[in-house]
């Protein structure tokens, strides 16, 4: 999967400045939401936590 992702960048840098923009853009806004649905699941944990110390 990771070589399709690698060609089909390759392609846009020769195709289109403007599609390898929005190919970056999708690729850091995946890593972004990754991140904060981690960030997320963490401060639930932590309340249900807390809740039952309570």
């Amino acid at each position: 999967m990771d070589q399709d992702r690698k060609r089909v960048i390759l392609w846009a840098e020769k195709e289109s400045p403007v599609a390898n923009t929005v190919l970056k853009l999708i690729a850091g806004s995946s890593l972004f939401t990754k991140v904060l649905a981690d960030i997320l699941s963490v401060i639930y944990l932590l309340t249900l936590v807390l809740k039952t110390r309570n």
